[in-house]
């Protein structure tokens, strides 16, 4: 026979045990069901078909697996602190593409760095994996991969910022590098009115014949150049400012322009690649579906691209002489220094596509 004493003994133990779980539940029930619904929509994802990419773990221990054409189709930010995982994270769905390839025809993806890491490994990468092919894959893949690389001092990228596009109009592609190449200089550097004017008519003459912005100096001090050019042109209006106007252009305008525009481009490696004839055309590329690698950064001399396998200098992938290689096989010799990845980086965030097409990304 149950005493009293022994009753409420028992019966207050289980009233505490169950009050003490319905509180925990109250208080932890909106983090479990919100946990419970994560996980839900986690499995259903790892469970759709086609490629996948895991990422990870969630903080209570369920595998995060994606499909691979969401994050390649997302629209996404990833931040952190030096050494976070960044790159790592970024590698991610780079690494699941590059074992795809060359199979992979719906999707690809381009590398613009301003450090050189993403850039390095993702070049690891696609020199790993054609090694791993023949024939026609390894072809094939080759003729997608295009490297950009303004570290190099084997080949220089070449990078006309006055190779026009395709179907613009002349004026306003002109202009838009002008303002671009204002926005370059330094607060306290900035060109006079008469100055900008000078700069706007020798872009122009030099954008009709696809020089390059390294012959500014040039048209400044090369009379029988200049006239040469002049003679060819078709635009009017430059004619007339050059036969008019730019001989009364004061010493202090035109020099104060030189200085300008020396500084700008002051580094070797950033006039090297400037003085290449051609441009990349990057909307072009990615309709193509091309693998885009942009390098802005300077290469560790320590680095080496060859995969384990690779016997020396054997490497499938950069420094290569094929059609596959957006390179101008300039050699870089006689210059000590290595190029300006800030201004390298700058112009090609800013010179990659028409202003129009800026505003409306």
């Amino acid at each position: 026979m149950i005493t009293l004493w022994a009753r409420d003994r028992l019966t207050g133990r289980h009233l505490k045990r169950k009050t003490r779980e319905y509180l925990e539940k109250l208080e932890h029930g909106p983090v479990l069901a919100s946990q419970s619904a994560a996980t839900e929509l986690l499995r259903q994802m790892a469970d759709e078909p086609g490629p996948k990419v895991s990422v990870g773990k969630t903080s209570w221990g369920e595998p995060v697996i994606v499909p691979l054409i969401d994050l390649v189709k997302a629209c996404g930010l990833t931040t952190g602190g030096m050494g976070a995982g960044k790159t790592m994270f970024a590698m991610l769905p780079i690494a699941e593409m590059i074992r795809l390839l060359p199979g992979l025809t719906n999707m690809s993806f381009g590398v613009l760095d301003a450090k050189g890491e993403l850039f390095e490994r993702a070049l690891y990468l696609l020199g790993a994996r054609l090694a791993q092919l023949r024939g026609r894959e390894r072809e094939a893949l080759a003729r997608r991969i295009v490297v950009i690389d303004f570290s190099s001092r084997d080949a220089v990228s070449p990078y006309n910022i006055l190779a026009g596009w395709p179907y613009t109009d002349q004026d306003f592609f002109v202009t838009s590098r002008l303002e671009t190449l204002r926005e370059l200089l330094p607060a306290g550097e900035k060109l006079s009115l008469r100055g900008a004017a000078v700069l706007k008519n020798i872009l122009t003459l030099l954008a009709e014949f696809n020089l390059p912005l390294t012959y500014l100096e040039a048209v400044l001090g090369d009379d029988a150049f200049r006239q040469k050019l002049l003679l060819r042109s078709k635009n009017a209006a430059v004619r007339a400012y050059f036969q008019r106007y730019f001989l009364q252009e004061g010493k202090q305008t035109i020099g104060a322009l030189r200085a300008r525009m020396e500084a700008l481009f002051a580094s070797a490696g950033v006039h090297l690649a400037l003085s290449g004839s051609t441009a990349p055309d990057f909307k072009s590329l990615q309709n193509e579906g091309k693998i885009v690698l942009v390098n802005c950064a300077l290469r560790h001399p320590a680095v080496d691209l060859r995969p384990a396998e690779q016997p020396a200098g054997n490497l499938p992938l950069v420094r290569g002489r094929g059609p596959e290689f957006l390179f101008d096989e300039t050699a870089a010799g006689g210059y000590g220094d290595r190029p300006d990845h800030g201004t390298l980086l700058r112009l090609l965030l800013l010179f990659s596509l028409p202003k129009s097409l800026h505003r409306h990304s």
